[in-house]
């Protein structure tokens, strides 16, 4: 019976909502998106321990001591 209900959110509303909006409610967790916009807020670097102005001003550093 659940994967009948799945089948027909998928062919109403596509393969986006039936990932991020129907799965995530009926197995009760956040959305990937959700999980990604709370790292993104709090200053999470994926782990590279720079942030992206940090890396972007290294490049430049870089790019000159070059010439």
């Amino acid at each position: 019976m659940a994967v009948r209900a799945e089948q027909q959110a998928l062919a109403k509303h596509g393969l986006n909502y039936v990932i991020d909006d129907d799965l995530p409610q009926k197995l009760g967790i956040r959305p990937i998106s959700t999980v990604a916009d709370g790292l993104a807020r709090v200053g999470y670097d994926g782990g590279h321990g720079k942030s992206e102005q940090e890396s972007l001003e290294e490049a430049g550093r870089s790019m000159e001591a070059q010439r």
